[in-house]
C-alpha cells in the first residue's frame, strides 16, 4: 500500500470516476496514475497529516473541476483552505503532491506573478484602444480600477528596488510612466 490511506483513496477515486475527456491534464485517467505513483520521502508524515494533505486536496480538486480554478476567499472558501493553498505553493513537496497539484484545472504555483502579467496586459489593451492612460475618475468601475493599479505601479517603479523586467514591461506601454530627466 502506498502513503495514501484507504479512505483518501476512496474519496479520491469518487471525485475521479467523474466523466470527461482523458486527455485533458486533469482528467481521470491522468490523476489515476498518479494515485499509483509510490513516493519515498526522507520525511515520513504521520497518518494523520497524509490523511489531512490528500482531504484537503481532494476539496480543491473537486471545487477546481466544477469552477475551473481552485478555492478563493471571493467564493466564500474558509481561512483554512486559503492557508492550505498558500502553503502549498510555498512549501517543498514530494513529486506526488507537485504532480497532483499540477493536475489540478487553474492551479497556479505563483498567482502574483499570474494576476501582475493579466493586468499589465489589460493595461496595454486599454492604452491600445483608448489612446490614453485609464483614470480614476472615469464612470467605468473596471477602468478606475486598472487606473489605480497603474498608480500603484508608478508609485513602486519610483520607490527602489521595484524587478528590472516589469519596470521595462510598464514602460513599454505609451503613457503609462511619466519620462523623468535621464529614463
Amino acid at each position: 500500500m502506498n502513503n495514501l490511506s484507504k479512505n483518501t483513496t476512496h474519496i479520491l477515486r469518487d471525485i475521479l470516476h467523474r466523466p470527461e475527456a482523458d486527455d485533458a491534464p486533469g482528467s481521470a485517467k491522468a490523476l489515476q496514475q498518479i494515485l499509483r505513483f509510490k513516493t519515498r520521502t526522507a520525511h515520513r508524515p504521520t497518518h494523520g497529516q497524509l490523511l489531512r494533505w490528500w482531504m484537503n486536496a481532494a476539496i480543491v480538486l473537486e471545487h477546481a473541476q466544477f469552477t475551473g480554478h481552485p478555492p478563493t476567499a471571493s467564493e466564500g472558501a474558509t481561512n483554512q483552505m486559503l492557508c492550505w493553498i498558500r502553503n502549498q505553493r510555498r512549501a517543498r513537496l514530494d513529486p506526488l503532491k507537485e504532480v497532483f497539484l499540477d493536475a489540478v484545472p487553474g492551479w497556479d504555483w505563483a498567482p502574483r506573478t499570474s494576476h501582475w502579467e493579466e493586468r499589465v496586459e489589460q493595461l496595454a489593451t486599454f492604452v491600445a484602444q483608448h489612446d490614453r492612460r485609464p483614470s480614476t475618475h472615469a464612470r467605468s468601475k473596471q477602468e478606475r480600477s486598472l487606473a489605480n493599479w497603474m498608480q500603484y505601479q508608478c508609485l513602486r517603479l519610483r520607490a527602489k528596488p521595484y524587478p528590472r523586467d516589469r519596470a521595462n514591461r510598464l514602460r513599454a506601454i505609451p503613457y503609462v510612466v511619466p519620462s523623468t530627466d535621464g529614463a
